[in-house]
Formats: structure tokens, sequence, C-alpha cells
């Protein structure tokens, strides 16, 4: 009974338990350079171009989801497309560290190798948290084990260092597709009303960002790790979806 009365308040309304929250950030370790190249990416110069690293991304993620929440449709757009590029990555990458592990464990039965060891192992620290980012994490993860066994597979003379390179080449590709959607987007702070009512604030985002396609203006199709919409629109969406079916009951 005294638990009970520490959650109630004098009007008799029960006190609701916070959220859920790290003490800490979250840590993993990266085995390659391919790995550790793919989440630094690399600052831009005059001779060199910029590539987005997982710092990046991961700020990015966090930023859309905050503009989700304020009823922005283009970073609910963002969201719903890097997702399908993550899946789309991890699945890849199984495929080809399947692939790669038959590779390297080829060859005559009678051979047997000694099991390998990374002597400088780096630890990452993630500091912006969000729901993708954690899941792209698992893509950056399975990058890094195919370029390990691409490097074992290759000094176990199973190809050369044509294909090794070709390999890489192929990982950091597949893995570098999450950014495509995530480096166009940009923060405007328009919302689905702004849109509506073509101001301002939408001119710009339409000039920067293009127009938005129907199904993302009217939130017919979000990402299933999305932050809830504002409740003023999640009313709009069950006021038109209840007409929706009117109509086709009539």
């Amino acid at each position: 009974m005294a638990d009970e009365k520490q959650t109630e308040r004098e009007d008799g309304k029960i006190e609701l338990i916070g959220s859920i929250g790290y003490e800490g950030d979250p840590q993993f370790d990266l085995q390659t350079n391919t790995g550790l190249f793919l989440w630094t990416g690399r600052e831009g110069s005059d001779s060199k171009s910029f590539i987005m690293g997982m710092p990046s991304f991961l700020k990015r993620l966090r930023n859309a989801e905050s503009a989700i929440a304020q009823d922005d449709p283009y970073a609910d757009r963002m969201y719903f497309l890097t997702e399908r590029a993550i899946d789309e990555s991890v699945e890849a990458l199984s495929q080809m560290k399947e692939s790669l592990s038959e590779i390297s464990s080829s060859g005559s039965a009678r051979l047997v190798f000694p099991k390998t060891e990374v002597k400088d192992a780096r630890i990452v620290t993630v500091r912006h948290h969000s729901r993708l980012g954690f899941r792209s994490l698992d893509a950056l993860i399975l990058a890094d084990e195919c370029a390990r066994l691409a490097m074992e597979a290759h000094h176990k003379g199973r190809f050369g260092m044509d294909e090794k390179r070709k390999i890489i080449d192929q990982i950091q590709s597949r893995f570098r597709s999450i950014f495509h959607d995530a480096a166009r987007w940009k923060y405007t702070g328009v919302t689905r009303d702004d849109i509506a009512t073509k101001n301002q604030v939408s001119r710009e985002a339409l000039k920067k960002l293009g127009p938005v396609e129907r199904e993302f203006l009217h939130a017919e199709l979000r990402s299933k790790f999305a932050p809830d919409l504002p409740d003023k629109r999640r009313v709009v969406i069950r006021e038109a979806g209840a007409n929706s079916a009117d109509r086709r009951a009539g």
C-alpha cells in the first residue's frame, strides 16, 4: 500500500513514471580500417570532397526525429526512405558475409589456420541516439565483419589483391547507400500546415528540397520507427480515414 500512495497525488490522479533513458552512451568495437573509415567519413577540402561519416548521419537522424514531431513531411519522408535503405543494406551485407565466410573457410581440411586476432580494435561511443540510428549500427558492424573476412580470405590466398580491393569497394558502397536521403535532407522548419497554405516557409522548403509526394504529405507512408506526429495532425489523419471509409460505404 505504501508504494501505491507514493504514486497518487492529492487530487487522486496517478503520477506517471518517467521515460526510459540510458545512464551513458552505447559503445561497440570496430576491427578493420574499412569499418573505421565508414564511421569517421572525411572532411571536405579544396582537393577532396566531403564524405559523410556516422556521427554526422546519426545527428541528422536525431534532428529528423525532432522535425517529424513538429509535423515536417520532408523529415518523415527521409526517415522512411532511410529505414528502407538500411534494411536493404543489412540484407545485402548479410549475403556478402555468408559468401565471404565460405570463401575464407574453403580449401583443404588438412590445412588448419589459427584463430585470427585484432591487435588494436577501436572502441566507438555513440553520442547521438535515435531508433533508426541504432539500426544503422547493425549495418556498420556487418560491413566491418565483411571487411575482416575479405582480409582473412586474401591472407589465405583465396583471392588476389585486385579482387580484395573490389570487394572492399563493394562493402563501402553498399553501406554508404544508407546515407543517400539523409545527406540530401535539410531542416527547414516547415510543417504540413505550411505546405497546405503555401506560405513563405513552404516556398523556401520547396526550393531546397523539391515537392513532397502525396503519401508523405498526408502521412500515409511512414517509418515504423518514426516518432508520433503532433496530436493535431493525428486527429486530422483519423478524421480523413473516417471520411474515406464513409465514402466507400456509401
